[in-house]
């Protein structure tokens, strides 16, 4: 049975905002690997999830106009 086109946009938009918690995991257990070892990454840390956040609300914002 074939998906309609507005089943299909929202489950696009679900999967970009389940890759996006996953980003958030990967980001949490380099923190937590490079603790005191990786400068860069704890300088990066907050950019990173200010820009997942943002893109986390585009997304569920997309996602609320389907």
């Amino acid at each position: 049975m074939a998906r309609t086109t507005r089943k299909n946009l929202i489950l696009s938009a679900e999967q970009a905002l389940a890759c996006l918690d996953r980003l958030d995991l990967y980001l949490m257990n380099m923190s937590e690997m490079s603790a005191g070892r990786q400068p860069a990454i704890t300088q990066m840390e907050s950019i990173m999830i200010e820009g997942h956040e943002a893109l986390r609300k585009l997304w569920l914002s997309l996602h609320d106009q389907l």
